[in-house]
């Protein structure tokens, strides 16, 4: 079993979203007091820089990603992110992904995978309703 963990600052650009949650006023309005919150895009792009560091040209031709928002990120906080692997030669890779925030709460948390036969193999069943990064 492999391992990877990385840490970004997270950085929130209300401006960008259309979304009134994603700057200070509009997340207050919602009952956030950290100030606007982090867009599910801005977490998923830092786990897919993880994910490209960690595994590179298999999971950027052939790979496969599911994520899951389960607690908000604040512009500015940290944000470590934690992949979890077998990797065996040639064979197609698949892993767990945990991204926590300084005090260990989890934000986000999913799945990856390598090739066809990773994915429909039945090992990470949720992985087969996802779309191929590659055809999005």
């Amino acid at each position: 079993m492999s391992s990877n963990f990385a840490q970004y600052r997270a950085v929130n650009v209300p401006d960008v979203s259309g979304n009134e949650i994603h700057g200070d006023e509009g997340a207050a309005l919602y009952g956030f007091a950290g100030g606007g919150l982090v867009p599910g895009t801005g977490i998923f792009a830092y786990i897919c820089e993880s994910l490209r560091t960690a595994i590179g040209t298999p999971w950027l031709e052939k790979g496969y990603t599911t994520v899951r928002y389960t607690k908000p990120l604040y512009d500015g906080e940290l944000l470590d992110v934690s992949l979890s692997y077998d990797e065996s030669g040639d064979a197609p890779i698949d892993g767990s992904i945990v991204a926590r925030n300084p005090q260990g709460v989890t934000i986000a948390n999913g799945a990856f995978a390598t090739g066809d036969q990773g994915l429909y193999s039945g090992s990470r069943p949720q992985l087969a309703r996802t779309a191929k990064m590659a055809e999005l």
